[in-house]
């Protein structure tokens, strides 16, 4: 099994803890930079079933699981 981390976030407060625990200063204005650059997005990866998702980063984070056939 293989997890792919995705720019996918759970929602923008999700995003925004993220990138502070990443050492942004100021993380609300990068997060809507990165957003409105789709950069970053919010919700369910498209195309991907919900059983192949998984919650990365402490839950803020979507990440597709890849199961070796």
């Amino acid at each position: 099994m293989t997890v792919f981390g995705t720019p996918y976030f759970t929602s923008r407060n999700a995003a925004i803890s993220y990138y502070k625990s990443q050492g942004y200063e100021d993380a609300t204005a990068d997060v809507d930079a990165k957003l409105a650059a789709g950069e970053i997005h919010l919700g369910y990866p498209p195309g991907v079933p919900l059983e192949d998702l998984i919650h990365l980063d402490g839950g803020r984070r979507w990440g597709i699981v890849h199961k070796a056939a």
